[in-house]
């Protein structure tokens, strides 16, 4: 027996506007901490005595963080309409669930 995706409730919720763009709480939260993340690692890697091309290496390799915040509040899975996070986290439940489940045959 197959259960269908719970619906996505993201839409209900206020948007958060900065300019003129719109974006929900879940990614903010999502950007600020990849924001944070980001200071932090730039902080302890960049180094003046570097030359250019290094530190451009560097910095590139530090811009790395907002991949998986992109990726996670971005972008839908093109089945379910969902949000990759949210996706994966009812995934995760099923699969959870339906682990210990006895089935009659």
């Amino acid at each position: 027996m197959r259960t269908a995706m719970p619906f996505d409730t993201e839409k209900e919720r206020r948007p958060v506007k900065i300019w003129e763009l719109s974006f929900s709480w879940r990614q903010t939260a999502y950007f600020s901490i990849a924001l944070l993340a980001f200071i932090e690692l730039v902080q302890y890697t960049y180094n003046d005595d570097f030359p250019f091309a290094l530190s451009f290496v560097v910095f590139f390799m530090c811009a790395m963080v907002f991949v998986p915040a992109t990726l996670l509040s971005f972008i839908k899975h093109p089945q379910s309409g969902l949000f990759l996070d949210r996706h994966l986290l009812y995934r995760m439940r099923h699969k959870k669930k339906e682990s210990g489940l006895w089935r009659r045959f």
